[in-house]
């Protein structure tokens, strides 16, 4: 939605075609942006509970590495925290995104609590704060420490730059090139 893409296939149907995922699946069912990501999300009209299989992800995930160099996935509370280990292990770089607020932070120090006690290693994840620099929770160094990661950047956020992005679909670097966010980068 906020790139502005029409998705006729979803992960789910992914998922399901795992066994069948090539170059020419990738080509011609998955949506790309005009920058030139290809995205794979959820459906948008998904109202009952997520239900997929860990190993067919897993294995989606293997299979969609021969033919990416970067994956993203935001698992958030989608998936079970063992799926969430299993991609974490499998993972180069595993970002912790927080924007500073009490509640949030609570939710991933709570999921933290809970990687750690099924003995997943954190060695390659960092904290990234999503910042609009107003005291509205922790700041990024104090929340750092407070979920015990290492601290990989603090983004500064404009919300009406973002929010015109999300809208029309396109990027941040193209809209507001001057944006603090941009200039970090």
């Amino acid at each position: 939605v906020f790139l502005n893409l029409a998705q006729n296939y979803s992960l789910l149907d992914a998922v399901q075609d795992v066994h069948r995922c090539d170059q020419t699946l990738i080509d011609t069912a998955f949506v790309q942006h005009n920058s030139g990501i290809y995205v794979l999300s959820l459906p948008e009209d998904l109202v009952e509970p997520l239900a997929l299989d860990e190993r067919d992800l897993l294995g989606l995930i293997d299979v969609l590495g021969q033919h990416f160099h970067s994956i993203v996935v935001n698992c958030s509370d989608t998936v079970s925290v063992e799926t969430q280990v299993c991609l974490i292990m499998r993972a180069r770089a595993c970002f912790m995104i927080s924007d500073g607020s009490i509640l949030n932070s609570r939710a991933n120090k709570h999921l933290l609590k809970a990687l750690r006690l099924e003995e997943c290693p954190l060695d390659r994840m960092g904290l990234v704060v999503d910042s609009d620099g107003l005291a509205k929770g922790l700041d990024a160094p104090s929340l750092a420490q407070l979920v015990e990661l290492p601290l990989w950047a603090e983004m500064p956020v404009n919300h009406q730059n973002r929010l015109r992005c999300m809208n029309t679909g396109d990027p941040l670097f193209k809209l507001a090139p001057k944006d603090p966010y941009c200039r970090i980068m």
